[in-house]
């Protein structure tokens, strides 16, 4: 399977191969759905489409991982207000199957460590998504633009 990289079936993320994330018996682990594959179960695609097609981030604590494209990252991130375009892409599917699968502790945790919001403001975890969204996209677009 050269230039071919395991997908999750579900999500469509790059799945890891990472043992750390894996659970015994299985080759590959979704971390955005938190689930294991076999081999067979997984979907393999084209590296360069793959590679080409996805940009992946990671939150500042490094618990959090979302795969985003540059068109996504870019609508999500720009001068003016982004709430409307942030709460559209929440609703894409491959975006919106990533989102659903994060733990909402987990990802109040990991903004609490931003510092941008009080206790009462994360304890809203549709509004979370939505930040956490947001601060993906900002990453990725300042990532491309350095």
């Amino acid at each position: 399977m050269d230039n071919l990289l395991p997908c999750c079936r579900h999500c469509g993320g790059l799945l890891s191969d990472n043992p750390a994330h894996i659970s015994s018996g299985y080759q590959f682990a979704c971390l955005h759905c938190d689930e294991d594959f076999c081999t067979f179960e997984a979907v393999f695609k084209p590296a360069a489409e793959v590679i080409n097609m996805e940009h992946f981030w990671t939150s500042g604590c490094g618990r959090l991982e979302l795969n985003l494209s540059a068109e996504h990252a870019a609508r999500g991130y720009h001068s003016g207000q982004c709430d409307a375009d942030i709460a559209e892409l929440k609703q894409v599917p491959e975006i919106k199957a990533q989102l659903l699968a994060l733990d909402a502790g987990l990802v109040r945790e990991c903004l609490r460590e931003y510092g941008g919001w009080d206790s009462a403001e994360l304890s809203n975890h549709s509004d979370n998504l939505e930040r956490l969204l947001w601060i993906a996209c900002g990453d990725l677009v300042e990532a491309e633009n350095d």
